[in-house]
């Protein structure tokens, strides 16, 4: 779509009519994990309204049909998604329905993940359940042989005249390196760049040849551990640049210049000396297709590395001080609410890693506030576990007597706890809340909604009894009495009653009848 945006008018319309031409998308609850939809497609708020037990379902066919206006034999389509380890339970049932659907015959999916975490094998297992076609391609770590030419092809064929001489030492330096290293690409990478820097790796460039010892290199003492070895690599660069990195670690994987120079009190020309250090020695790299101030972490493991070295205190004051940050930058409370749901995900992240130190300073329900807001938009996209994981967070951050103290706000963060305990189909939890409602609520309606809920959830559960007593038990209290068994005269009475009010009158004109 960023691509579509950037082409001309004309092209930009026939994509614009392509997708309008395509029957069964929501554009409105497309837009909200797709931004750029809106400026594609003009209307987007024309969509109709969507109930939200219909809204997971409808945003699997809206996604695969928007798919399909894309791909076709002229121009097929590749759907690449990298770190599947990290996929959450609704991203997986999206790429499950993508991923099975018969209808777009011009689409490839290629997902990787690293099989170092657990919820790899998850998600794999969860993937392959349900496309039996599905070719698992394996990346194994490098064999001593892989080493060995890898080695080969870097020190033999700057030695021409000593190939028989130097073979054996690279082999030597290959077993070395291999029994050190594993094996790990990333490993082998950084032992290699510390020889080079030590100078127990040297090109010689009046024989235009690499030299080392393998005799003085066995002797030295090389860590097993990757991370020590990372940790000793990014502190050969300066100690501005390794503060620089702290902070950006913390930002997160990927960072911008602006951002980093604001957090650290520094100027951008400071700031951007010390990342083309980290950029030249292979930590950080540069995005220049995007913007030409962001970069990230060349690894999620030298990102880590960074991170891990920082002390627990300085941690949470750097995090404290990315949220207070974000929220200036954002002007809030006063700020629009498209801004603040354009960043919530990543200050409700740094909230939880300093919730501590915060709660002192923004107040809880400040901060429940945020949290509830964070599920909100969570649940648009039908990320419900998401969602019931913010929200949880929002209730459990607030005071013991929040009902008598804010009232209406504790009805409010209580009653979209319900809705979405509901939709996540954790009915345990829908209970909690629910009755939690009940109990403090003084409104009658706001108690008649639970109740709808809670039918719905019996329903749901197939406890159809509970659901009918439920309901008729509720209905007694507004002075509605219905029959749980009712006898067939009864029924008739109620059908001919209905069919004396329906007389005459058009299906379009009931919409308007209010009671």
């Amino acid at each position: 779509l960023k691509r579509i945006l950037t082409e001309p008018y004309d092209i930009l319309k026939e994509w614009r009519n392509r997708i309008y031409n395509t029957s069964g998308i929501s554009y409105q609850l497309l837009s909200n994990i797709i931004p750029e939809l809106s400026l594609v497609i003009s209307d987007v708020s024309a969509s109709d309204a969507i109930e939200l037990t219909e809204a997971s379902t409808t945003l699997k066919i809206s996604f695969i049909n928007l798919l399909s206006s894309f791909c076709n034999s002229k121009q097929p389509m590749i759907f690449f998604l990298d770190d599947l380890q990290w996929a959450d339970k609704a991203s997986l049932d999206l790429i499950q329905t993508i991923i099975s659907e018969k209808e777009i015959p011009y689409l490839l999916f290629v997902g990787s993940y690293r099989d170092d975490k657990e919820n790899a094998v998850v998600v794999f297992n969860y993937i392959n359940e349900f496309l039996k076609e599905a070719h698992h391609i394996s990346l194994p770590i490098l064999n001593e042989h892989t080493v060995k030419e890898l080695l080969t092809d870097i020190f033999i064929e700057s030695n021409n005249d000593n190939v028989q001489v130097v073979e054996k030492s690279v082999s030597d330096f290959a077993t070395f390196i291999y029994k050190k290293s594993n094996g790990n690409p990333l490993f082998l990478k950084y032992i290699l760049q510390s020889f080079y820097r030590d100078k127990y790796i040297a090109f010689n460039l009046d024989k235009n040849n690499w030299e080392f010892n393998v005799a003085t290199i066995s002797n030295i003492k090389l860590t097993s551990n990757i991370a020590d070895l990372l940790i000793k690599e990014l502190k050969s660069i300066s100690a501005g640049g390794f503060e620089i990195l702290k902070i950006a670690s913390c930002i997160g994987r990927k960072f911008t210049v602006a951002d980093l120079t604001a957090l650290n009190d520094k100027d951008s020309f400071y700031v951007l000396s010390e990342l083309d250090e980290g950029t030249q020695n292979g930590f950080l790299n540069k995005n220049d297709e995007i913007e030409n101030d962001r970069y990230e972490f060349a690894h999620d493991r030298i990102h880590h590395a960074v991170y891990s070295d920082i002390p627990h205190e300085e941690k949470l004051n750097i995090h404290k001080r990315i949220v207070f940050f974000i929220l200036e930058k954002l002007q809030f409370p006063h700020c629009e609410n498209e801004k603040l749901e354009a960043n919530i995900f990543d200050i409700v992240h740094h909230i939880d890693l300093t919730l501590e130190l915060l709660i002192h300073e923004l107040g809880s329900v400040q901060i429940s506030r945020l949290y509830m807001n964070a599920a909100k938009k969570a649940k648009k996209s039908t990320a419900y576990e998401t969602s019931l994981k913010y929200i949880r967070s929002a209730i459990n951050i607030l005071p013991k007597d929040v009902w008598e103290k804010d009232y209406s706000y504790a009805l409010s963060v209580y009653s979209e706890a319900s809705d979405i305990a509901y939709l996540d189909r954790d009915f345990k939890s829908f209970t909690n809340y629910a009755d939690a409602i009940l109990y403090n609520a003084k409104d009658f309606l706001h108690k008649a909604k639970v109740v709808e809920l809670q039918v719905q959830s019996f329903t749901v559960q197939n406890k159809n009894e509970s659901a009918i007593h439920l309901g008729l038990e509720f209905l007694k209290r507004i002075n509605i009495s219905l029959p749980k068994n009712p006898k067939f005269f009864q029924v008739l009475i109620y059908y001919l009653k209905i069919r004396f009010f329906l007389f005459n009158k058009k299906i379009s004109s009931l919409k308007n009848i209010k009671n």
